[in-house]
């Protein structure tokens, strides 16, 4: 994570950030020091959030609402869930045997392994995110590579890119409004973009995140929960 001194605006966001949150949304309101963390990472971040949306066309705060429920219980539960037995397990034996959720966006190698195959079936894909191909035929390389990667913000944001587009591409879905679509959006990003646009959508009534949590909440809500805490900010 890149850091920033504490400065006048943050002292004043954070302050600010308290208020709202208590009458804002249920999720601020429980987990009130993640959510808190997850916005900050936005400010902190919000050039690279940009970027993604300017080359997508979408919004800087919609980009970031997709994954701001996994970067608040990263920060929070990061020395538990990275373990360096499990990194071994992956790259000796594969995702079939040890898939787990690595840095600020919580993503897997399963994960990046689906989005090298939807690059490597399609002209377009390859065109313009050929750079993700890892260019070996060994497959334990590809493993070491991939959790190298994994653990660099910078192809974490890379591969967040090709996610979205990935799922433009996939779905070809129209929406009524930018919260149905961020809903969507941030489901297939929990729930995986192999899934039918059926199972998706009976993922909105799910509570399900965080998993190690007694209190549960449904993704997508979680995610429209800092989309509007931002876009009542602006």
């Amino acid at each position: 994570m890149f850091y920033i001194p504490m400065s006048l605006n943050r002292i004043l966001f954070i302050a600010s950030f308290f208020l709202i949150s208590k009458i804002f949304g249920q999720y601020a309101a429980y987990f009130p020091n993640q959510f808190q963390s997850s916005v900050l990472f936005f400010q902190e971040n919000k050039s690279a959030f940009k970027k993604i949306a300017d080359s997508l066309g979408k919004e800087e705060s919609f980009v970031f609402s997709i994954v701001a429920p996994e970067i608040g219980h990263y920060n929070w539960m990061k020395n538990t869930l990275e373990s360096n037995s499990l990194k071994v397990l992956y790259v000796q034996f594969g995702s079939r045997y040890s898939d787990f959720s690595v840095g600020n966006f919580q993503m897997k190698p399963s994960f990046i392994e689906r989005i090298e195959t939807e690059i490597s079936q399609s002209t377009y894909l390859k065109s313009k995110y050929g750079y993700c191909l890892i260019p070996t035929n060994d497959e334990r390389l590809k493993r070491i590579e991939r959790i190298k990667r994994l653990e660099l913000l910078e192809w974490q944001f890379k591969y967040l890119a090709v996610f979205i587009e990935i799922t433009t591409i996939k779905y070809n879905k129209t929406f009524n409004s930018r919260l149905s679509e961020l809903a969507f959006y941030s489901t297939v990003y929990n729930a995986g973009f192999q899934k039918s646009v059926s199972v998706i959508e009976q993922e909105y009534n799910r509570k399900r995140f965080p998993n190690m949590s007694d209190r549960k909440f449904n993704y997508s809500s979680i995610s429209l929960e800092y989309y509007q805490f931002l876009m009542q900010k602006n």
